[in-house]
């Protein structure tokens, strides 16, 4: 259940759970009950206020392993950050709240800028360094960042390309809508096969045709 002290659902180990603050947005807009608005908007607050979000460099860690939200595990998975870059947007035009329109365009920014290649590809996360993390927020800048899984899992990269259309129209960043664009165009021309639906894409070429997420999560983005 809702963990009204420190927000979100449950106790440790405590993830974003975007899908679920998207579903109590959802129904505060169709019902108006302001204790859906209340555990949306407290548990945006306490992860962007808590370490689960990088003040650093932008974007979510994957969970806290405290309930406060106070110890991330570091991994950045492009899942939780193209879910929460929606929410947040979201919760802006509800509330008018400020912090929620910066941390989106925040988070879209790391995405851009280590999640994708900037031209046409999404991909699905960058490792967790805890000693990288730790020593980033003293200021230690020339350490070689975490690397990043390369995989253009199609659901995940549709799911991101809706967020940067969204994020991209609203906030008025032109080179995240493109992205957008050409990663849709990307998946058709190289992740599509009539017959065989969508597939994943890595080391040049598809792999694994017709898992039903995948066809899913790229039919909605088309």
């Amino acid at each position: 259940g809702w963990d009204r002290p420190y927000g979100g659902l449950g106790r440790e180990p405590k993830f974003p759970q975007a899908e679920a603050i998207s579903l109590a947005l959802e129904l505060y807009s169709d019902e108006g009950n302001p204790e859906y608005l209340a555990f949306a908007r407290t548990t945006l607050e306490a992860m962007i206020r808590g370490n689960l979000c990088d003040d650093v460099e932008g974007g979510f860690f994957r969970y806290s392993t405290t309930r406060d939200w106070s110890i991330p595990h570091y991994e950045k998975m492009l899942a939780d950050n193209a879910g929460l870059i929606s929410v947040l947007l979201k919760a802006y035009a509800l509330t008018g709240a400020h912090v929620f329109r910066r941390t989106a365009g925040e988070t879209a920014d790391f995405v851009y800028r280590v999640l994708s290649d900037g031209r046409s590809m999404f991909f699905g996360s960058q490792d967790a360094d805890e000693e990288y993390y730790l020593l980033k927020q003293e200021g230690r800048r020339e350490l070689t960042p975490p690397p990043v899984d390369k995989t253009v899992y199609t659901d995940l990269a549709a799911r991101a390309a809706v967020s940067f259309l969204l994020e991209g129209t609203a906030l008025r960043k032109e080179e995240h809508f493109s992205l957008a664009l050409e990663a849709l165009e990307f998946l058709w021309n190289e992740s599509y096969m009539p017959g065989q639906g969508m597939a994943h894409y890595h080391d040049g070429q598809p792999h694994r045709w017709g898992l039903l997420e995948d066809s899913i999560e790229a039919a909605i983005a088309f």
